[in-house]
């Protein structure tokens, strides 16, 4: 492979915002394999009891936290897109592509929360389908709640990451008129 097919490669896989759900999706079939070896493993051993588990909650309870779950994460990817549509057709018409390719498509932490968002809306729902009256799913199910929480956390951290985007979208544009480059018309 010749340097410039590296370079086009790289440069398509750093642009391209399909490759890390892609990926997420990977994650996820091996996190969901391992997660059910662990609950499993904790069911034969005896760590785990049908009455308490982890947080002793009911198939009615668990269904709840599930959906709930999945809603969330269909809510945040759909405002993580939604925002980032907006943000592209402001910036199209005041910046230079290269600006908003730099700023917004490149962006590893609207990447990263994409993918995790798909990776826990996968996860979530593979659990709920799978649920039975069974005590070896409350493991899945208490790592399904803990990884919900962290989309919370995630989907707060990134709605500040995106205003900061922004601002710093803002001052390159004004460095750059301030060194005499004109603004797109």
């Amino acid at each position: 492979m010749t340097w410039s097919r590296r370079y086009v490669l790289k440069s398509y896989i750093r642009a391209s915002l399909w490759m890390v759900p892609f990926f997420a999706v990977l994650v996820y079939f091996m996190v969901s394999r391992l997660g059910e070896r662990i609950g499993d493993w904790l069911m034969r051993t005896g760590r785990i009891d049908e009455a308490a588990s982890f947080h002793g909650i009911d198939m009615t309870g668990a269904r709840s936290v599930l959906e709930t779950i999945i809603t969330l994460n269909m809510s945040f990817l759909v405002f993580t897109f939604g925002s980032l549509l907006v943000a592209i057709q402001v910036a199209g018409g005041q910046y230079t592509p290269r600006i908003i390719a730099t700023t917004l498509l490149r962006d590893n932490a609207i990447r990263f929360t994409v993918g995790y968002f798909v990776f826990t809306l996968l996860f979530a729902t593979r659990v709920l389908i799978r649920l039975r009256a069974e005590a070896e799913l409350q493991f899945r199910t208490f790592l399904a709640a803990l990884f919900g929480l962290a989309s919370i956390v995630i989907s707060v951290g990134s709605e500040a990451h995106r205003s900061l985007a922004a601002s710093t979208t803002r001052a390159t544009a004004s460095a750059l008129s301030r060194e005499g480059v004109p603004p797109p018309k």
